[in-house]
């Protein structure tokens, strides 16, 4: 079975990679790994080992960087509104959640 929370991270490195050419489909991306208040992802309970050096994870701060980068992108290229409105469908597909399956491989999906 696939565990998008798992997979999270490589998911936003793919939506970065695909917000110039698809800007829609990256916004939808961003809404499916979208962590709903009270439902944390299940791959952030793996604890992380402390970094070597004092302060935060270099890696954490990244991933960080990407999200918000693709956040502009979209917004400069489809507008706050869309971006929103993208973000809610993909939310709206349940994303990592319980099934662990992937949203667009579920019945009726538009993604499937």
């Amino acid at each position: 079975m696939f565990s998008l929370g798992a997979h999270s991270d490589t998911f936003n490195v793919v939506a970065r990679a695909l917000v110039e050419a698809q800007p829609e489909t990256a916004a939808v991306l961003q809404g499916v790994l979208w962590e709903p208040p009270g439902q944390p992802n299940p791959a952030a309970a793996t604890p992380t080992p402390p970094p070597d050096v004092p302060g935060s994870n270099p890696m954490d701060e990244w991933l960080t960087q990407i999200h918000r980068d693709t956040s502009a992108l979209l917004v400069d290229a489809i507008g706050e509104a869309k971006m929103r409105e993208l973000r809610a469908e993909g939310e709206a597909s349940g994303g990592y959640q319980a099934s662990g399956e992937p949203a667009g491989r579920r019945a009726g999906s538009r993604w499937g």
